[in-house]
């Protein structure tokens, strides 16, 4: 790890140099800069490491600054150099929570709700979509930050993601991770009932995700599409579609996973499927499902073991 910190280091130094030297930062020097550091990351076994070392050196705030100063000049003007920027830190922000806290506290939250406003009527303009996508892509990631909801409020996100809740489907499914992660107390079934036409999406999305190499569907993991499906499932017809759209068998699927997260979130949303007293017994009766959770029951890591026996006990006793 120690050459990949030492090649982070140099990358991010020329970075400021090359910021501080020129009136402009709309340059091929800076996107190259860029491009590398997004390279060094998936190149990068340990992600969570690398991320970290990120922090650490102040990249949240560096990157978020140069994407202010486009924002204030003109952000078409500087799109290729921007656009590199803001895949790189969806990137890494999916990869990382320390890294979506400090993406929350530079204003990445604030600079992508905003992004989502001002350019929605502009969304038959191919760079404006790619921006209103990523925008949502990395509200996304930094909604599972539960550092970042008072943030989300503050912004008011919730509100300005409504007219994505209609329409393309990818883009309300995104919302709606988004939602029913930052969503209060009590606000569950309201939630639930508002994505009752995107569950079957999503089931089909997870599909597509298990079946990728890097089980992920346009930039959403296993895990967050499967946790969406739990948090909708609050709606008793949600889980029927659930069940009906066949989400139970690719839940069973990631219980098998080697990932920690993946086999976590697969358990939470069985054990939310068996709160209805009419799918208990279906559950009871899928072999392959209450092998997969006795399995996981004996896990040495707690999160796993715990998620898998509330599973177990909701549908053998309700």
């Amino acid at each position: 790890m120690a050459s990949t910190q030492n090649n982070t280091t140099d990358l991010l130094e020329k970075l400021k140099q090359e910021l501080r030297a020129g009136d402009s930062w709309a340059t091929p020097k800076v996107a190259l800069i860029c491009e590398e550091i997004d390279k060094a990351f998936w190149k990068c076994q340990d992600k969570a490491e690398f991320t970290q070392f990120f922090c650490d050196c102040g990249g949240p705030e560096l990157l978020v600054s140069i994407l202010k100063k486009f924002d204030e000049d003109g952000l078409f003007s500087a799109w290729e150099t921007a656009s590199i920027i803001y895949n790189c830190l969806c990137n890494m922000s999916e990869a990382s929570l320390p890294l979506s806290v400090q993406l929350g506290l530079q204003g990445m939250v604030k600079l992508c709700a905003n992004n989502i406003v001002k350019y929605a009527e502009k969304m038959h303009l191919k760079d404006v979509q790619d921006l209103v996508r990523i925008s949502l892509s990395i509200l996304c990631n930094l909604s599972t930050a539960p550092n970042n909801r008072v943030i989300f409020r503050q912004e008011g996100v919730a509100e300005k993601m409504q007219p994505y809740l209609a329409g393309d489907p990818f883009l309300k499914s995104i919302c709606m991770i988004t939602l029913s992660c930052i969503a209060e107390e009590g606000q569950e079934a309201t939630l639930a009932q508002q994505g009752t036409d995107t569950t079957e999406y999503l089931v089909r999305i997870l599909k597509d995700a298990i079946r990728s190499p890097d089980r992920r569907y346009r930039g959403l993991c296993d895990r967050e599409i499967a946790l969406a499906l739990g948090r909708l499932a609050v709606h008793d017809g949600n889980k029927f579609k659930i069940i009906e759209g066949g989400g139970l068998p690719l839940l069973v699927e990631m219980l098998k996973f080697d990932n920690a997260h993946s086999q976590q979130a697969a358990a939470d949303t069985i054990k939310a499927l068996a709160l209805s007293a009419g799918l208990r017994q279906r559950l009871q009766e899928d072999v392959d499902c209450m092998r997969a959770l006795e399995s996981l029951s004996q896990s040495t890591d707690t999160s796993i073991s715990d998620a898998a026996k509330g599973a177990l006990w909701v549908i053998r006793h309700g």
